[in-house]
């Protein structure tokens, strides 16, 4: 049993695969015949999750997710794996007629960096060493 945890609560459903991405960008250019690397960045880890929920009322358990997923909202993944900061990337459901309790889906997740401004030790306010601008009017040059 796996959970998403947002402003709507939580939704508790059955994982039925997850796969999880973790990729680098790796930068190359051609030097004088060779390839080399300039420069690597590790990309946010994606989880793609195949689900199924049954339960009681399904069809707001299903606009719970589809509203996290329009509102970006930052949520909470806990399963196999957990991811504790993620939004959803992409969201497709299916049903039939053997799903009248439920529904499955297919949900990807992408972590997210959440950014926090800094303090300074620097107390009170500072200001620019700058010389203050006058009124002078049209000024003309010898």
């Amino acid at each position: 049993m796996a959970y998403f945890r947002g402003s709507f609560g939580e939704v508790h459903f059955n994982i039925l695969n997850e796969d999880r991405s973790r990729d680098n960008e790796v930068t190359e250019h051609p030097v004088e015949g060779n390839s080399i690397v300039d420069h690597v960045q590790q990309l946010p880890t994606v989880y793609s999750l195949q689900c199924v929920y049954y339960g009681d009322n399904p069809s707001q358990v299903h606009l719970d997710l589809l509203a996290a997923r329009r509102s970006k909202e930052v949520i909470k993944y806990r399963g196999r794996a957990n991811m504790k900061n993620c939004v959803i990337q992409s969201m497709t459901t299916s049903v039939d007629q053997n799903d009248a309790n439920g529904f499955r889906f297919n949900i990807t997740i992408q972590s997210v960096r959440l950014a926090r401004p800094s303090t300074s030790g620097l107390s009170g306010i500072l200001r620019a060493e700058v010389d203050e601008v006058g009124s002078a009017g049209r000024v003309q040059t010898v």
